[in-house]
């Protein structure tokens, strides 16, 4: 769809020009005559500069690449003048529901003859999802700024904002009893296995071909290998509460949001490692879903996941019920919640009975309240009272730092 309409400046010199040149005709004159004929110029000037300011004008988009929720997305345009005419400022609009408001504008400098203007746009990201745009508006208009022209150009694009993930420090992943002593003192360890790198050997076949050092297997001719200590548990299973009444009422800073943040960064910081992890969760229909693998080869189908995932109907005692057939003995679960009850309470002791290391994390509702401009951010009601038993959630809240909650770090 392309339009032109006039700007108030416009509308204003519209009615101007159409009182000239009804004065003119009442009061024949010179002076009059002038006048009417001045405005109507300036008016008919505008406008035809106005309507032919977009022509020959082409807007494509440039390779780009997905972002992340908090970072500054680049989502450059190629703008090409294909006139041999000078072409004024303009301005690029385009509809991107993950921008703050919704929609982003950005002005673009004057078009030299037949230039070609790889234009750079930062999109501020505020939201995570995948996303369809499909326009881009072009808004241009005349030197005395008295009407608008608009070109709309259909150019679709598909975009995946992944969560926002926090830079965290070594996880704990130790457990007692995990370790087997080598002759030589140490934990064993296979290639990649565990955090702490302990030196070059050679290749055997249950090796992965990711760990192979290049340059030693160069130097001797044969396949060698870095190896890590083991020691750590490889085993991690991540399960993420979504059902919405617990959800709060800030759409972008709300408690699910905040677990989501945790656990993108958990598994930032696992596909990293050789490890084995898990998510368990549901999607916004309530479905389950369950993802497994090598940490780094199932990382970025997880982080697609965190994408869209969204509050639901789905309870997090249902997937508890099933997690005894998921969740491997002698392995990590954190348990991401939104709710404290004796239930999830039980299951999880149940779960950590069968030598599990159960980390619960708890992020009540109360502690995530809506954002207003004019008031500071401020948790109104006092810890609540946890149900008996030994395993106690970890509470957490907006102002809570990652790195205190999953490194165990002593904020200075």
């Amino acid at each position: 769809m392309n339009w032109i309409l006039p700007t108030p400046r416009g509308v204003f010199f519209t009615l101007a020009a159409a009182g000239g040149i009804g004065v003119a005709l009442v009061n024949v004159g010179l002076g009059t005559a002038l006048a009417a004929a001045s405005l109507v110029g300036i008016v008919l000037a505008s406008f035809l500069s106005a309507l032919f300011s977009l022509y020959f004008i082409k807007v494509e988009r440039a390779p780009s690449h997905d972002g992340s929720r908090g970072n500054d997305l680049p989502m450059p345009l190629v703008i090409s003048n294909r006139s041999i005419f000078f072409r004024q400022a303009m301005v690029i609009s385009e509809k991107i529901p993950f921008a703050p408001g919704g929609i982003h504008r950005c002005a673009v400098p004057p078009l030299k003859p037949r230039q070609k203007l790889l234009f750079q746009r930062q999109v501020p990201v505020i939201k995570r999802g995948f996303y369809s745009l499909k326009k881009i508006v072009l808004i241009g208009g005349d030197p005395a700024g008295l009407f608008a022209r608009r070109r709309v150009f259909k150019i679709s694009s598909n975009v995946m904002i992944t969560p926002e993930i926090t830079g965290l420090g070594d996880i704990p992943l130790q457990v007692k009893g995990r370790s087997i002593l080598s002759p030589e003192g140490r934990p064993l360890g296979i290639s990649g296995q565990g955090q702490e790198f302990w030196g070059i050997r050679k290749y055997r076949p249950c090796d992965e071909l990711r760990f192979i050092h290049w340059k030693s297997s160069a130097s001797k001719q044969k396949l060698m290998v870095k190896e890590f200590e083991a020691g750590s548990i490889d085993q991690i299973t991540i399960m993420l509460d979504c059902e919405n009444v617990l959800t709060g009422r800030d759409r972008e800073e709300s408690n699910f949001e905040f677990l989501v943040k945790i656990a993108a960064s958990l598994f930032h910081n696992l596909s990293e490692l050789y490890c084995r992890v898990q998510f368990i969760s549901f999607d916004r229909n309530g479905g389950h879903i369950r993802i497994r693998g090598d940490a780094s080869s199932v990382y970025e189908e997880i982080m697609n996941a965190l994408s869209v995932v969204g509050p639901c109907r789905g309870k997090l005692v249902e997937l508890l019920s099933e997690a005894a057939n998921y969740i491997y003995p002698n392995s990590i679960f954190y348990c991401l919640s939104m709710s404290e009850n004796a239930t999830i309470r039980e299951l999880l002791e149940e779960i950590e009975i069968n030598r599990t290391d159960v980390r619960w994390i708890f992020a009540p509702r109360d502690y995530f309240p809506i954002i207003d401009p004019e008031q500071p951010r401020v948790i109104k009601n006092a810890v609540p009272e946890f149900s008996g038993g030994w395993l106690k959630p970890l509470p957490v809240n907006f102002s809570t730092n990652l790195r205190e909650v999953l490194c165990n770090e002593q904020s200075g």
